[in-house]
């Protein structure tokens, strides 16, 4: 392996090397490196046996077992005695693993309810394979009935936030409070400026990583881990994890049904929040890290603006997950907020307007043929290879009215619909839009030898790309430009 640093002296090497042995702390940060740091690690190979360590829930002292709601059965774990706050993993297509072993320094005084939701984990796949951000709501309100909890606190991480504010809006007479980890803004009436995610990582490593993801001879879990230990861990870690840690995430906090990230994707794209949180009762506490990377600096206060009196903490030293890079500081926050809640009256949930959320059963609608004011299309230079797992293509955001509705949409060679999605941005903004095989889209082999179009529509106004925008694909490892229609 090949690690670049700059030589320290031998008295400091030592007196690292002296207080990293003498901690008796496993979650001291001394001598551990952070993700500012820059080091650049490479491995001369990929490792095909990734480590299999035990899932920490078995030696977890905690309830464990399946409740069966009408039509699925949700796996469950229950740990400790108070205030009931509900876990909601992030992803979509993550597990409720990613919340051990940190959260059970909460047990003390809180009572603790991790879950994977339907699809994820060890939980029930849907037989037809369909996923909707109504069900997954849905089936967290029966969820509470089944454990037959009066109120609780829901908290959300990444992805979660979006389905306990959605939870929120529907059933908001159950809840104690909100708390919403490094959440993500789908339905906000938040600009996104773009993600810093790839400024803390070298180009040797950018190169490596790429490697990995268009790797055909790697599983999903291989992927991970390789990725990861060769740098992409500092985009989503302050503190580098150990090996053990990364095959624990690889193995253990990324397993859903095939299709489950694609149906979510198209489910959540028509939310519409906007000015539905301002006046909302429900107490809400946010917490992000400063090294959340998936967005820049402004994102946090832009969030906390959109929730009536929300309180928002920013932690130095922690990235997207800040329960295990800042665990003391965000747990004393946690308790705190929990602990301290009491029942909203109910005259504050009555005179609450949330009647214009719209959380839909399906994916969301397509913009009528006969509303469409303006449409733009996109058409590959030359035909798709005829092998890939991966593609992607690049263009920028045009302007279009403030009040219209903007989809793009991909189309199959016979002119069908193979992708759609709502879209909220800002003009000028570089986008790549990625489908990964099993993830995101429908089989790619469709596409394989074809041409691919994607197909830009407004319901009102027109569509003003930049003159200088070059629109091309990616199909794994090969670069197609674009025609314009």
């Amino acid at each position: 392996m090949k690690i670049f640093f700059s030589f320290l002296t031998f008295a400091f090497v030592l007196s690292v090397l002296l207080m990293s042995c003498s901690s008796k702390d496993p979650s001291s940060t001394q001598g551990r490196e952070r993700m500012l740091d820059m080091v650049v690690s490479i491995e001369d190979e990929l490792i095909i046996n990734i480590p299999n360590p035990p899932r920490l829930c078995d030696d977890l002292e905690t309830w464990k077992g399946y409740v069966q709601l009408e039509d699925c059965s949700l796996y469950v774990e229950i740990e400790g005695e108070g205030t009931p706050v509900v876990l909601l993993h992030g992803g979509p297509g993550s597990t409720h693993h990613a919340f051990h072993p940190h959260f059970s320094q909460a047990s003390d005084s809180l009572k603790l309810i991790y879950y994977d939701q339907r699809g994820c984990g060890i939980s029930q796949y849907t037989p037809d394979g369909t996923y909707t951000l109504y069900q997954s709501v849905e089936d967290l309100e029966k969820l509470r009935i089944a454990l037959d909890i009066n109120k609780w606190v829901v908290l959300g991480t990444g992805y979660g936030g979006t389905l306990a504010q959605a939870y929120a809006v529907k059933f908001p007479e159950n809840l104690l409070g909100l708390v919403f980890v490094t959440s993500t803004f789908d339905g906000l009436p938040i600009d996104f400026a773009g993600s810093r995610q790839y400024e803390y990582i070298s180009a040797e490593e950018m190169e490596k990583i790429r490697e990995i993801h268009y790797s055909k001879n790697l599983n999903v879990q291989q992927k991970i881990f390789n990725a990861f230990v060769n740098g992409d861990w500092k985009r989503q870690h302050f503190y580098k994890p150990t090996r053990e840690e990364i095959a624990r995430s690889a193995r253990y906090e990324w397993n859903h049904d095939k299709m489950y990230r694609n149906d979510f994707f198209n489910s959540i794209q028509t939310l519409d929040f906007q000015d539905v949180f301002s006046k909302c009762p429900i107490p809400v506490l946010i917490i992000d890290g400063k090294w959340t990377l998936s967005w820049d600096e402004s994102k946090p206060q832009a969030f906390q603006i959109c929730f009536k009196d929300a309180k928002l903490v920013i932690l130095d030293e922690a990235g997207n997950d800040p329960s295990r890079d800042a665990p003391e500081k965000f747990f004393a926050e946690l308790r705190g907020f929990a602990n301290g809640l009491g029942d909203v009256p109910e005259a504050e949930i009555a005179a609450w307007d949330r009647s214009k959320v719209r959380i839909e059963k399906g994916f969301g609608n397509s913009i009528p043929i006969e509303n469409v004011s303006h449409e733009v299309t996109y058409i590959a230079a030359r035909l798709a290879p005829p092998d890939f797992d991966t593609w992607t293509f690049f263009w920028v955001a045009p302007k279009v009215d403030s009040h219209a509705t903007f989809q793009y949409v991909v189309l199959k060679p016979n002119g069908d619909e193979y992708f759609r999605r709502t879209s909220s941005l800002k003009p000028g903004q570089k986008i790549r839009s990625d489908f990964i095989k099993g993830k995101i889209g429908d089989d790619p082999k469709v596409f394989y030898n074809q041409y691919v179009t994607v197909q830009f529509v407004v319901n009102m106004g027109k569509i003003k790309f930049p003159e200088d925008m070059r629109f091309r694909f990616e199909f794994g490892n090969t670069v197609v430009g674009a025609e314009l229609q």
